[in-house]
């Protein structure tokens, strides 16, 4: 018999909607601890808000002015396309498929899906839209008769830039979900500084830091003392550091340890990653010392943790729309079943407790779970209130929390700015993967957040070969106009004078001779919140916007946090033990450090510092990708968890 497009079995212990980042991660969570999963998306490809398009697909996107394709209203439209996502199914799910067995047993199950709610319990059918309108100000700009390329090569991603660390509780995950056996890392060659009138690197090793010039003795001195205080922190039972302290800005207290501003700027925003200016007293977002501690920790265990990551990060190859479905495909081995363009229309919602009790497809198939997690679009469908239920029109007037990455940057972040641009050369010859940090203030008196712009390669497989991405990000009010922000970034990356004083030599002599030109660009920005969470008052659980943070940690924090939430007695994936040796190891490297530095400064005394050549050959020995991009292209397609 011919397909009719409906799921079985129709009852399990978890239905996830949307697969982006964080629903991707909780959806492998719950499979990989024996829950049943129905993984479900209206999109036609894996990731959502946190994918990376092609060349063509984000010229489509662009073109709608940041809209993706709504599934269609018409329920009878929607089951002319059943066939299509039956092969998103069994392609997505290996190990778990859609009942299309013929005779009486699926002639029932077919009955028991279309029962109306009413019948089996005294259900209400809360009625839900997907939210397409998260993306404003949509500027496509291309280059007449400029040849980019294959367009195939290109991955562009929607929320970068994203980074990883080394030692990060995301590298962990992948261990532990078994994700990592299905996504690459290349590691970022060198991370810059704009100091608001050059570039200065950022040193990342005990290597960098003896033989940067921009750093005095002093400066070095007041590093090491900082980085030995962060580490018998870390190291002593209970922490050294009295919680007063902790509870205190780390602003305040990095001046307190002397610590020269250069240095501030360094260990808050290369480092620590902060977003938004720590100097203003009256920042609702101000670093505390616990935080900052925790950072600079993470930072430190990072760095040298892959012998072929010069710094302390990681990009993932094909982009960072590879996370989630690394975690797909893990959750898709556990048993989970995918279906791809499969919306819903209806929330299934108990009459009598408001309790979740499972969702309405829009071909009209009703499907049970115990919990219900989903992504950021899905919200209460609008109208006028005369026609929604008591229930209805409860919750879609609850008071929405600001999500966790608005009310981390403060009530005036509401939007992020975001540039992608295709370049002719690198940066830096000789560095292909590049993050380059410019501190709030430093490119205007205006610029209240910090802006990342991280430049990519074929070596991430990302472009063609001798293409180059830029990709830059900022937070920005809905009045402020961060692209203004972006565009002068850029315009000082590129025009920048070819040499820089604060670079190391050997990458001062490799800068471009000439200015990198822009091929093609896109600007947009978007929103860092929607009406979904209205829906938490029934219990269910939502997933963030990508927020404004360059790493992952953060949204790693808030999914854990559902998990429990979720399965308070359930692991969150199965833990595994760090090596016991990875902090003395540390401490040792800052005892070294300690060394060579009264070493350097008893030789300062009767010559000129040397340059240490080892030390340098060491670093581009240890600057090698992490895994080498392949030729081949890897195209996104819809069912790639097979």
């Amino acid at each position: 018999m011919e397909f009719d497009g409906f799921i079985e079995p129709n009852s399990v212990d978890l239905i996830v909607l949307g697969t982006g980042f964080p629903e991707s991660i909780l959806a492998a969570a719950a499979a990989n601890a024996g829950r049943s999963v129905l993984h479900l998306d209206h999109h036609d490809f894996y990731g959502a808000h946190w994918t990376s398009l092609t060349l063509p697909q984000f010229r489509t996107w662009a073109a709608s002015g940041g809209r993706f394709d709504l599934p269609p209203l018409n329920p009878k439209e929607q089951d002319t396309d059943a066939a299509g996502d039956s092969q998103s199914s069994d392609k997505a799910s290996p190990d778990s498929s859609v009942n299309q067995a013929d005779g009486k047993d699926d002639k029932e199950a077919h009955n028991s899906s279309v029962q109306d709610p009413k019948e089996v319990g005294g259900l209400e059918a809360l009625e839900v839209e997907y939210e397409n309108d998260l993306y404003s100000d949509v500027q496509l700009k291309e280059v007449e008769g400029v040849d980019l390329g294959a367009a195939r090569f290109y991955n562009l991603d929607l929320s970068g830039p994203r980074l990883s660390f080394c030692g990060s509780h995301l590298v962990n995950l992948l261990l532990r979900s078994g994700a990592n056996n299905y996504v690459e890392f290349k590691g970022v060659d060198a991370t810059y500084l704009w100091t608001g009138t050059e570039l200065s690197a950022v040193p990342s090793s005990r290597a960098d830091i003896f033989t940067d010039k921009s750093l005095s003795l002093s400066d070095k001195r007041f590093l090491m003392r900082f980085f030995r205080l962060v580490m018998d922190h870390a190291n002593a039972e209970g922490g050294a550091i009295p919680k007063e302290t902790l509870d205190s800005p780390f602003v305040e207290f990095m001046r307190l340890q002397n610590l020269p501003a250069s240095m501030q700027s360094i260990i808050l925003y290369a480092i620590a990653l902060v977003d938004t200016d720590q100097s203003d007293e009256s920042s609702p977002c101000r670093l505390t010392t616990e935080d900052g501690f925790r950072k600079l920790t993470l930072y430190l265990s990072s760095v040298g943790k892959f012998a072929n990551a010069p710094t302390a990060f990681l990009y993932p190859l094909y982009g960072a729309g590879e996370l989630p479905q690394a975690f797909c495909r893990s959750s898709a081995v556990n048993g989970a079943l995918y279906v791809l363009r499969r919306p819903i229309k209806a929330v299934l919602v108990d009459k009598e407790s408001c309790e979740y009790r499972g969702v309405q497809t829009l071909n009209g198939q009703y499907l049970y779970s115990k919990k219900l997690i989903m992504g950021p679009s899905v919200v209460p469908k609008r109208g006028p209130e005369d026609g929604l239920s008591s229930l209805a029109k409860e919750v879609s007037q609850t008071v929405e929390a600001p999500s966790n990455a608005a009310s981390a940057s403060g009530e005036a972040y509401s939007k992020i700015a975001r540039y992608i641009c295709v370049t002719d050369k690198s940066l830096f010859e000789g560095q292909t993967t590049l993050l380059v940090i410019f501190p709030p203030k430093t490119i205007s008196l205006n610029q209240s957040a910090v802006v990342r712009a991280m430049q990519l390669s074929n070596a991430a497989a990302v472009c063609p070969d001798g293409k180059y991405l830029l990709q830059l990000s900022t937070l920005c009010s809905n009045a402020a106009d961060g692209q203004e922000i972006l565009k002068a970034a850029v315009d000082i990356l590129l025009t920048r004078p070819r040499e820089e004083k604060s670079v190391p030599a050997e990458t001062s002599e490799k800068l471009s001779s000439s200015e990198p030109k822009i091929l093609w660009s896109v600007s947009f920005k978007q929103a860092l919140q929607t009406d979904s969470k209205k829906l938490a008052r029934l219990g269910i659980a939502v997933c963030d916007l990508p927020n404004g943070a360059l790493d992952c940690e953060s949204v790693l924090t808030a999914t854990e946090k559902i998990f429990t939430d979720f399965f308070p007695d359930t692991e969150f994936f199965k833990k595994v033990a760090p090596p016991p040796e990875e902090f003395e190891e540390l401490e040792d490297e800052v005892e070294a450090l300690a060394l060579e530095e009264q070493k350097t400064t008893s030789e300062s005394t009767a010559k000129p510092e040397p340059a240490k050549e080892g030390n340098l050959e060491q670093q581009k020995v240890e600057g090698e990708a992490v895994s080498e991009a392949e030729e081949k292209p890897k195209p996104v397609e819809a069912d790639s968890t097979s």
